[in-house]
């Protein structure tokens, strides 16, 4: 499935053996005629086959919703606005004939493979991360937080490196922001104050990440009261 990782999230794939990391051995190849034929037909069935799914979906939410229509179209007759004869059968093939008209394009299709990518084409990839003592530690943090359950995201947006999540991140709302810093890094009070504002006003713990002096993660959670 086509996304973008973390860096943190490659280097854990890679070390657990979860997956590998491959690339083009050409990326400048040019794709063959025979490729784009089949890609166009491929595209071709697969819309089809879209549209058959919906209409079968659709068929049986027409039906379950056949009497609320029936209803709904008598009283627009009592009250004049409507002269036609009602018919289910009719209602129902006017209802059906709006899924033969509707565009393909709507669908969204996210495929989890490529079918025209040949295992030839590949070779493997090469990672350098992580590089600096930071991202070293970052990798330690990720990993940590990841073995206790937490589900991590990019967190810049909030002045941290991650944001944690107790769960799912499309369930639940990140409980904390995650700024990592080696042992030897002064952050100023004012910093601190403005972080832990800003998680907060966001519904989150901002915690700090860094080393004890014997290298273990230690963790400072700080939250703003108001008071001063």
């Amino acid at each position: 499935m086509p996304m973008i990782l973390l860096p943190e999230e490659l280097t854990l794939i890679l070390e657990k053996n979860i997956g590998v990391l491959m690339k083009l051995a050409d990326p400048l190849e040019p794709v063959s005629e025979a490729t784009k034929e089949e890609y166009n037909k491929y595209q071709e069935r697969v819309q089809k086959e879209q549209i058959e799914v919906y209409e079968m979906k659709r068929k049986a939410e027409v039906r379950g919703m056949i009497d609320r229509i029936v209803e709904g179209k008598k009283r627009k007759m009592a009250r004049g606005m409507k002269t036609e004869p009602i018919d289910e059968k009719s209602i129902f093939e006017a209802e059906m004939a709006r899924v033969k008209n509707i565009e393909s394009g709507v669908f969204v299709q996210i495929p989890t493979t490529n079918p025209w990518l040949k295992e030839k084409q590949l070779a493997p990839g090469e990672w350098a991360y992580p590089k600096t003592p930071l991202d070293t530690l970052k990798y330690r943090v990720f990993k940590d937080l990841w073995e206790r359950g937490m589900y991590l995201t990019n967190g810049s947006k909030f002045g941290g490196h991650f944001l944690a999540y107790p769960g799912e991140p499309l369930k639940f709302h990140a409980f904390y922001i995650v700024l990592v810093c080696l042992p030897d890094h002064q952050i100023s009070p004012l910093d601190i104050v403005r972080h832990a504002r800003l998680g907060t006003h966001t519904k989150k713990s901002f915690v700090i990440a860094t080393t004890d002096s014997d290298n273990s993660i230690k963790y400072n959670s700080f939250e703003w009261t108001g008071k001063t």
